[in-house]
């Protein structure tokens, strides 16, 4: 089944959006007949249908090699009478939307996903419509993130454990990170991502810099974890023993804190042993809510750069490489595209610098994946140089990327990446390419400074100064710097523009000095008092930066 991702959310947030799959002809009373007739047929022959799923391999060879055995069995011992069940159950399911029946609609998704599991455009289906269509039927932002969870583990739990070879669901649980929970059409998404943090957050750990080299480097099964015991003549079952746990409660306990509980601790105190078992349970806990391996992950970073896996993109990205393993000859266009507009969303918002609560969380660009953004562009248009879709967005970023890099103060990377749109057999031949960085960036944010009024140049250099204050509230220094200069610029070439300081006065325009002062104070008397503390503290900052460039 082919997934039309461009599809918005249907206005007004209870409705649910205009996509069903119609079973035509199929009446309940006689689907219950067939059902019936078929489960009585397969008691009575069920010994040869199992010898002939053995004699003619009715399952597919994937499946049986990663299935649970119980799934295995099912389907062998089912054999054609699979899809006639299926179809019922997906029957149900349907009617089970219609009526608000929800929470049956998990279970049932599974058993779908048991019975069929080669059957992956119904699952990439059922899992869209939870995240997109059953979420948006609730007001509270905890039930609309539960439901959009409950797509995402329908299909990297279930559907990926029997199908791990099928492209199109890693390329349906990406869309899911990159589009429902990293967009912001969804009036809620500020609450995904925060509760994303919050959760992964928790279960990383505050490891700093060599958190994941601690991960994919530590013990990560029992027999790992034995191996590393062994040298100090421990084990984990001894561990376990005298402390009084089973290895199900102390998985219960670390995860309810996030810290070794002091039994453990007593015993282990700090050392070796107690920071395998650190890792031990951070690594079980991370697959069994992520399915992420600290190995992959390292291998992402390698090739791209830091990623922040508290934030959708980054699982954005790690499912789509994961898809262009099993994709023909490593070549994918869906996952592709997706690969480099998860790194350009990281790029613009890709770096943390507030998570106190979900309404005031926040993001800052991660200016050090530029380079890995243009890169993924131009390995996806290799082969495919005339596709306008890829090369308008290979433009956009470049662009993007001049404006971002010139505001956090790297210069020379904005000349460079001007230049490369300046030389691009495309479309370097746009005039516009040719003006100098500080005007080309003006100009992209602001128009023609010289077509504004004295009232419009204010405003302009007091978004700029708020923004700059706004920053150092969130101690994003590097960032307010950025913007603090570039306000400083827009003024110094409006008044250019004009001829006269005193003129661009009386034109409307107040005193570099009086705007700046004027924005601060305005900010000091809205913010919260936490807020309003912090930006007190990086006041004498900011007044250095401006005595720098003034």
């Amino acid at each position: 089944m082919h997934m039309q991702h461009d599809i918005p959310e249907a206005s007004g947030e209870g409705k649910i959006a205009e996509r069903r799959v119609v079973l035509t002809h199929t009446r309940p009373v006689a689907a219950i007949a067939i059902m019936l007739a078929g489960l009585i047929g397969m008691a009575a022959c069920r010994e040869s249908m199992v010898q002939t799923g053995r004699n003619h391999q009715l399952v597919p060879r994937d499946i049986r090699a990663v299935a649970p055995p119980h799934v295995a069995v099912g389907t062998i011992a089912l054999g054609g009478f699979r899809g006639i069940i299926t179809d019922i159950l997906f029957l149900r399911l349907v009617g089970m939307q219609d009526d608000g029946n929800y929470m049956e609609m998990v279970q049932l998704a599974s058993w779908i996903v048991k019975l069929q599991p080669e059957f992956t455009g119904a699952t990439s289906f059922l899992a869209w419509n939870m995240a997109y269509n059953v979420s948006v039927l609730y007001q509270s932002p905890e039930d609309r993130w539960r439901w959009v969870r409950n797509g995402i583990r329908l299909l990297r739990d279930d559907a990926l454990t029997y199908s791990p070879d099928n492209v199109d669901l890693y390329r349906e649980l990406g869309w899911i990170f990159l589009d429902k929970i990293g967009d912001t059409r969804d009036a809620m998404n500020r609450y995904y991502k925060f509760s994303m943090a919050r959760d992964i957050g928790r279960i990383l750990g505050d490891a700093g810099d060599s958190m994941w080299q601690n991960l994919a480097a530590g013990p990560g099964t029992v027999n790992d974890l034995n191996a590393r015991l062994a040298i100090t003549g421990t084990s984990l079952d001894a561990i376990l023993d005298t402390t009084g746990y089973s290895l199900a409660e102390l998985d219960r306990d670390f995860r309810s804190r996030s810290l070794l509980p002091e039994r453990i601790t007593k015993k282990l105190g700090d050392s070796d042993i107690a920071r395998a078992m650190d890792t031990f349970l951070r690594v079980r806990w991370l697959w069994a809510e992520t399915r992420l391996d600290p190995v992959l992950v390292l291998e992402a970073m390698d090739a791209y750069g830091y990623l922040d896996f508290r934030l959708p993109d980054a699982h954005a990205v790690y499912w789509a490489r994961r898809g262009l393993t099993v994709a023909p000859h490593r070549r994918d266009l869906g996952c592709e595209r997706m690969i480099f507009q998860a790194l350009k969303a990281a790029f613009s918002a890709g770096r943390m610098i507030a998570t106190d609560d979900w309404k005031h969380f926040q993001t800052t660009p991660n200016i050090a994946l530029a380079d890995a953004v243009a890169s993924a562009y131009r390995s996806a248009l290799s082969g495919r140089e005339e596709n306008v879709t890829i090369l308008s967005g290979y433009e956009n970023f470049l662009i993007d990327s001049v404006v971002v890099l010139y505001t956090f103060g790297k210069r020379d990377q904005a000349q460079m990446y001007l230049g490369t749109l300046r030389t691009d057999a495309h479309f370097g031949a746009n005039p516009k390419y040719r003006a100098d960085l500080d005007t080309f960036v003006i100009r992209q944010i602001a128009g023609d400074l010289n077509a504004m009024s004295g009232a419009e140049a204010n405003v302009l250099v007091q978004g700029l100064l708020l923004r700059a204050y706004e920053a150092l509230v969130f101690r994003d220094n590097e960032r307010a710097d950025g913007f603090a200069r570039l306000a400083a610029v827009v003024y110094r070439r409006y008044t250019q523009s004009i001829h006269d300081e005193d003129e661009a006065v009386r034109a409307g325009l107040g005193s570099f000095t009086a705007m700046r002062d004027e924005v601060r104070n305005r900010m000091l008397q809205s913010l919260p008092d936490a807020a309003a503390a912090r930006l007190r503290e990086a006041i004498g900052h900011m007044d250095i930066v401006f005595n720098v460039i003034e």
